[in-house]
């Protein structure tokens, strides 16, 4: 960050992202299920112990998401297959208490997502 529009602001600082993220299992389990040779229904939960520690915490990547819930439609077409899926990550929320950490002590973020894709296939 350089040159801010605000006065009294520093005129330069450095935001660094060391997040110092942990090695992490991620527990994951699905099922799909075909209605017929058309439709399949998807479903899915998985869990992974968020990787930031709370001293490294950075609300500019709030990376701390831990559970997931994905459902899925699948739809063929002759040749070409369309998958609509959808995904909420559910909300956590960590507090940082390490006075060293470039936003300061009692820092707390809380993250929570929700994400819609669709695609397209041709299989030849």
């Amino acid at each position: 960050m350089s040159n801010p529009d605000s006065a009294g602001v520093p005129t330069e600082n450095t935001a660094t992202f060391d997040m110092a993220w942990d090695d992490q299992w991620v527990y994951a389990i699905g099922v799909e299920y075909a209605l017929n040779a058309m439709h399949t229904l998807r479903a899915g939960y998985n869990y992974g112990k968020s990787p930031v520690p709370d001293n490294n915490l950075n609300p500019l990547f709030p990376a701390t998401v831990e559970s997931h819930l994905t459902l899925g439609y699948g739809l063929m077409l002759g040749q070409w297959g369309i998958n609509l899926a959808y995904e909420h990550a559910f909300e956590n929320t960590q507090v940082n208490n390490n006075a060293a950490n470039m936003f300061g002590a009692g820092l707390e973020v809380s993250h929570s997502q929700n994400t819609v894709s669709l695609d397209a296939t041709y299989r030849y």
